[in-house]
């Protein structure tokens, strides 16, 4: 899901758009928070609110789109946002991400029993990462 839209095109051309990798990431750690066991869709969410629909993910307003349309307590993902338990999270996952090597975002690591494999990543969709995992339980049996 990498190509952007007009929506997105748009919000980048505006001038003021920035990239804030640090929300992002408190923004994912809210979702998942808020939805234990569907990080999947809610980083799928997050790449489409930001490429085709063109909302930055530095701001709450999209945190708060993305729980209602996931149908998740909107109030409670904003707070997670919002709250320095939200930068805490996006910290630790910032730490975790860099010891396991990882270099672009958003991107799946398996933990396996031989280590840790890459899945996917900022392109994938919930699909492609679904086969990816099918593809390597298959090889694992």
């Amino acid at each position: 899901m990498s190509s952007s839209g007009p929506a997105t095109t748009k919000l980048v051309a505006d001038g003021r758009f920035e990239m804030d990798s640090t929300a992002a990431a408190a923004g994912f750690a809210a979702l998942r928070a808020a939805a234990p066991g569907r990080a999947l869709e809610s980083a799928e969410a997050m790449q489409r609110a930001f490429y085709f629909d063109g909302l930055s993910l530095s701001e709450v307003s999209t945190y708060r789109h993305i729980a209602q349309q996931q149908g998740l307590d909107a109030d409670a993902v904003v707070t997670g946002f919002a709250s320095p338990t939200g930068r805490t999270a996006a910290a630790q996952d910032f730490t975790r991400a860099a010891r396991l090597g990882v270099t672009s975002y958003p991107t799946l690591l398996l933990h396996t029993d031989t280590g840790v494999i890459r899945l996917g990543g900022p392109a994938s969709t919930a699909t492609q990462l679904t086969n990816a995992i099918d593809r390597h339980l298959a090889h694992s049996e």
